[in-house]
């Protein structure tokens, strides 16, 4: 049970960023009027995704997102690994860029909160992806409890209990913003047996599913412009809610972007093969992209990363439909091997 709990710590820790934690995903996605009917069909979708990436990374057997590429796509490595390093990077800015956003709000200090940040990400980076679980586990529970205590607190009657039809598209594209970053590193992830990889997905699943929830029930309150809905709904409460809000929101960013930055500094290690100037080229990077904004990143790149988790994920699901035939295959040439030998031989 270790791994499942480690593992889901990772997953969570992964799709829990600034802009689920703060709230201004679910606002950019499905605007203020939400229904808490919305954390059925994201739970499901989620489990989907985290079962699909940890099968492929139980199949594929590899340390690096290039290598799971081209093993599951050789035609598209290319194109895949654009699309991943575009999703890693523009995360790893957005957290960058959180911090600032986040932290100038009690004391104006930017750019040095991201590049503290920036610091400690390369820190840990370095020790790999054994040391980003570790870090998962220890900063999840705190940030699962801490957002519940604040939308508990902030609950409202439903909006609305009916679905717009342009929630139910974007539940995936939703769904694939927060899977693909996480398919960077789930697919990495080998030695589960399918137990372990279910449980995991189902445990993360409801997690995610319950935070949903709470979220749609205590943001309708809150201005759909608000950079930090979350961060807003804890001011109303006080000053120590306020502090614990802050805090929750910055271990959802360093959270995403460990996980972001891993990636990234995993893909240019295949030119440099060091992983200390791998990681601080990339961190160096995505600092000086940071300078973009974080609401901005979010409203205008977050939908396209989605789209392109989307694509990501159905080609993870093409590559196990054509894996899993081949040992029937195998079989079934090798019976028809006996069959004619059997013939042969009478």
């Amino acid at each position: 049970m270790r791994k499942v709990f480690s593992v889901t710590a990772l997953i969570i820790g992964t799709v829990i960023g600034a802009g689920f934690a703060s709230g201004r995903e679910i606002l950019t996605f499905f605007g203020n009027t939400l229904s808490p009917l919305l954390a059925i069909p994201i739970s499901i979708v989620t489990f989907l995704f985290c079962a699909v990436f940890l099968l492929v990374g139980a199949r594929v057997n590899a340390s690096e997102i290039g290598e799971v590429n081209r093993k599951i796509a050789r035609p598209l490595e290319v194109v895949l690994n654009i699309f991943m390093l575009f999703n890693c990077v523009i995360t790893f800015s957005a957290m960058l860029a959180g911090t600032n956003a986040l932290l100038d709000s009690v004391f104006p200090l930017s750019p040095l909160y991201s590049i503290i940040f920036a610091l400690l990400s390369t820190l840990v980076v370095v020790f790999g992806l054994r040391g980003l679980m570790r870090v998962n586990s220890l900063v999840v529970p705190v940030l699962i409890v801490v957002m519940t205590l604040i939308c508990a607190f902030n609950l409202n009657a439903p909006v609305t209990l009916y679905f717009e039809k342009s929630s139910v598209s974007n539940v995936f594209i939703y769904t694939a913003l927060n899977g693909i970053l996480s398919a960077s590193v789930l697919t990495t992830v080998n030695g589960l047996s399918k137990k372990e990889i279910l449980l995991s997905s189902a445990l993360s699943a409801v997690v995610i599913g319950a935070l949903i929830l709470l979220l749609s029930l205590s943001l309708p309150s809150v201005s759909p412009s608000s950079e930090m809905p979350l961060v807003e709904l804890a001011k109303r409460l006080g000053t120590s809610p306020f502090v614990f809000a802050i805090l929750a929101v910055l271990a959802g960013i360093f959270t995403t972007m460990l996980t972001a930055h891993a990636s990234i500094s995993e893909w240019i290690n295949a030119f440099f093969n060091n992983r200390v100037l791998s990681a601080s080229v990339s961190a160096i990077f995505c600092l000086t992209l940071s300078f973009l904004g974080f609401k901005r990143v979010i409203d205008i790149f977050y939908p396209v990363i989605g789209v392109i988790g989307l694509a990501y994920f159905l080609v993870c699901v093409i590559y196990l439909i054509r894996t899993s035939r081949k040992p029937f295959c195998v079989f079934t040439a090798k019976r028809h091997r006996s069959v004619h030998k059997r013939r042969k031989n009478t």
